[in-house]
């Protein structure tokens, strides 16, 4: 899916928060769902994809990044080929706050990847419903 560079502001609504999370259960979070569950997105060996797949995501669905800043990051990548290839530019967005939310606005194909750890399979692509 091809998509405009300047849409990056209309794909997410992105939220940067310092405090911890306040309630997890079963990965989902008070106005969010947490990346990975438990393991959150700090781990290479954790199978990302197969968590995406055991869910429904929806359009409007807020994912949060929960990962330790400076070993771990999130890059929005702008295509399929970027995302099987571990490219990370050009991309629509590469945050590292350490506590990113991020809000799936538009339908297509939305891929995410860890710039250090992307080779390991630190990724995974969703494509929420309506």
């Amino acid at each position: 899916m091809a998509m405009a560079r300047c849409s990056t502001a209309a794909l997410f609504v992105i939220v940067f928060s310092a405090t911890a999370l306040s309630s997890t259960v079963s990965g989902q979070v008070t106005g969010g769902r947490l990346v990975g569950g438990e393991a959150a997105w700090n781990s290479p060996a954790f199978d990302y994809q197969a968590w995406a797949d055991g869910i429904t995501f929806h359009i409007g669905d807020e994912l949060i990044f929960q990962y330790d800043i400076g070993i771990h990051n999130v890059v929005v990548a702008d295509s399929p080929e970027a995302f099987e290839q571990c490219r990370i530019t050009p991309n629509y967005g590469v945050y590292d706050g350490g506590f990113d939310r991020l809000v799936m606005n538009d339908p297509g194909t939305y891929y995410f990847m860890c710039e250090y750890s992307c080779l390991d399979n630190m990724k995974f692509k969703v494509t929420p419903i309506y």
